[in-house]
């Protein structure tokens, strides 16, 4: 208490906004007992100050960004009318689904809700509903749950679990900014205070941290220890195209870097992302469930081999990440819908130490397997600023192409 309530001294001479304090909420049995953490807002000049001056401090980092969740498989109402779900066993073990909130009402799932125990920690928004568009997440992840192989096509079967609803997650499947991971965490694990099992599908959008266990990954350890329970964490999803930030890659960016799968999945950029790495943690990544390959589309991955999306370790100090795997989908790549510049890429005929763009006459060539030629073969041709400052000049060219069969 002496070094919280010194820091919140040291901070009150800054612009500042202290946002949430772990220890506030947090219960008893789940606090660290040698540490505290909190999320604040501070100028540059006093987080400098912060950083360099306090002597109590030992970790400091930007607030976690959240990834895009895979989509689990759906559940429509109109499918399996003849199929009924009864009520599990009331003594059957319970599971507690963090996430965007359930569609509690589905036909397929509304047997085993505990309906009762359904809270919401949005920030001024008591509803538990699932609002994410385009199929919704923390519905299907019930259904993933109570459905783990296939849904039963007719007959009436007891749900083997009782599904319990905690949305942290908006209607954009984000994690509201205001709400501290750890603060959260705690109430939810406090407030179900019989289940054991607690799927917990967030993630942070860059690779974790390597030389500190994380605040967030720390209160996980602790709250598993002290409280006895599981917590099912994903190990984390690569971008598709477009990097986030510095370090998270995309998958577009390491097969155009000549990094081919599986590969690229060993290097930094794909690393587990936060809380991921949690010793106490059951991590989980994604393998494919099948093969696809009809001319020009191709799965990128085996059939269960790792998804080409999917994050993987090793973890903190070389652990062992993700400790299991289950089916979570695979990516088809369009065959290179090649993309060939002149003198701008690794498949082509440059001769080095030539000027190409300087002259009049240019020539280069590709090498291309036949299978993957389209109906269409498409060239654009691109102008550039020359001596002619008229945006509407233009110049007569002739572009020739040959196809040969080597």
């Amino acid at each position: 208490m002496k070094k919280q309530d010194k820091l919140e001294e040291f901070i009150s001479n800054y612009n500042r906004n202290l946002l949430s304090l772990v220890e506030d909420r947090i219960p008893e049995s789940a606090k660290l007992p040698d540490s505290f953490s909190c999320r604040i807002q501070i100028s540059g000049k006093g987080l400098k100050d912060l950083v360099y001056n306090f002597p109590d401090i030992f970790d400091v980092s930007e607030p976690d960004q959240f990834a895009e969740l895979v989509q689990p498989q759906s559940l429509s109402d109109g499918e399996n009318p003849h199929f009924q779900l009864e009520p599990p066993d009331k003594n059957a073990p319970k599971v507690c689904v963090i996430d965007s909130g359930i569609q509690e009402r589905h036909p397929l799932l509304k047997a085993a809700i505990d309906s009762e125990n359904s809270r919401s920690w949005l920030p001024g928004n008591q509803q538990t509903a699932d609002y994410v568009k385009d199929g919704r997440h923390g519905t299907r992840v019930a259904g993933a749950i109570l459905y783990p192989r296939t849904i039963p096509r007719s007959g009436k079967q007891p749900a083997i679990c009782w599904i319990q609803n905690a949305r942290v997650l908006d209607d954009n499947c984000k994690l509201p900014k205001k709400l501290f991971p750890l603060n959260m965490l705690g109430e939810i694990v406090e407030l179900y205070k019989g289940t054991r099992i607690f799927n917990h599908s967030l993630a942070g959008t860059v690779p974790c941290l390597t030389r500190y266990m994380s605040a967030w990954a720390a209160a996980i350890d602790q709250l598993t220890w002290q409280k006895e329970i599981l917590l099912i964490v994903a190990a984390g999803n690569l971008p598709l195209d477009g990097r986030i930030g510095p370090t998270r890659l995309s998958i577009v960016e390491h097969l155009a870097a000549n990094r081919l799968y599986p590969d690229y999945l060993l290097k930094a950029a794909c690393r587990i992302a936060n809380p991921a790495q949690s010793f106490q943690t059951l991590t989980v990544g994604s393998i494919a469930r099948n093969y696809y390959q009809a001319p020009s589309y191709s799965s990128i991955a085996q059939k269960d081999m790792p998804s080409a999306f999917s994050c993987s370790g090793l973890g903190i100090w070389d652990t062992i990440k993700p400790e299991v795997v289950e089916y979570g989908g695979y990516l088809v790549k369009d065959e290179d819908i090649f993309k060939w510049t002149l003198g701008k890429q690794k498949n082509h005929g440059k001769i080095k130490d030539v000027s190409r763009g300087a002259g009049t006459i240019q020539k280069d060539w590709t090498v291309v397997k036949s299978f993957e030629l389209r109906e269409s073969f498409c060239i654009a041709v691109v102008g550039h600023q020359g001596w002619n400052n008229d945006p509407d000049a233009s110049v007569p060219y002739s572009l020739v192409v040959s196809f040969e069969a080597i």
